[in-house]
């Protein structure tokens, strides 16, 4: 998103479930830079963000004793899913490592290919994400240039509270 570039402008941008997956704060900076030079006067940039402490479960890993033990091993297996084939496709995923100070994750995740239960081809994919807190991304809107941000709780018409653990950003470009 950091390298957004194309030939007009738009009434609305999209991003979802994808902010702060480059791993780098002056990249996700310069997405939300990219998003508001391209839209159109009055447009709007609406994103989610599943917020540091979603999972009560991995809030431990941000201890400097838990954080001792990483990797984390591969779970045994994973959540299998059916396709339209009869194939099944099963992903793992692992925690790699966790800088609190930097709020950044990095996680491993496997995905193996099964027919007829055996094992026809796996792929592996690390990715590192940056962890945001909402006034975080709310200074990020403003230095973009936003002016208008509203915040919700998850997918829903209601302000955001702390009981929420998933965002919503809906910020507008004056015009």
């Amino acid at each position: 998103m950091h390298e957004l570039d194309l030939p007009r402008t738009y009434r609305t941008i999209f991003i979802c479930d994808s902010f702060g997956l480059g791993g780098q704060r002056e990249q996700d900076a310069e997405a939300l830079r990219r998003c508001h030079r391209h839209l159109a006067p009055g447009g709007v940039l609406a994103f989610s963000l599943e917020l540091p402490y979603s999972n009560a479960g991995n809030w431990a890993n941000w201890l400097p004793e838990e954080r001792r033990h990483f990797p984390k091993a591969w779970p045994a297996g994973g959540e299998r899913r059916r396709t339209a084939d009869g194939d099944e496709l099963e992903q793992r995923v692992r925690l790699v490592d966790l800088d609190p100070l930097e709020q950044q994750t990095t996680i491993q995740m496997r995905s193996t290919l099964w027919r007829e239960g055996q094992r026809v081809a796996e792929e592996e994919y690390t990715m590192v994400s940056i962890r945001y807190f909402r006034n975080e991304v709310l200074l990020l809107l403003e230095q973009a240039g936003f002016g208008e941000v509203t915040v919700y709780g998850g997918y829903s018409d209601a302000v955001a509270t702390a009981a929420d653990t998933l965002i919503v950003f809906v910020a507008r470009k004056a015009g």
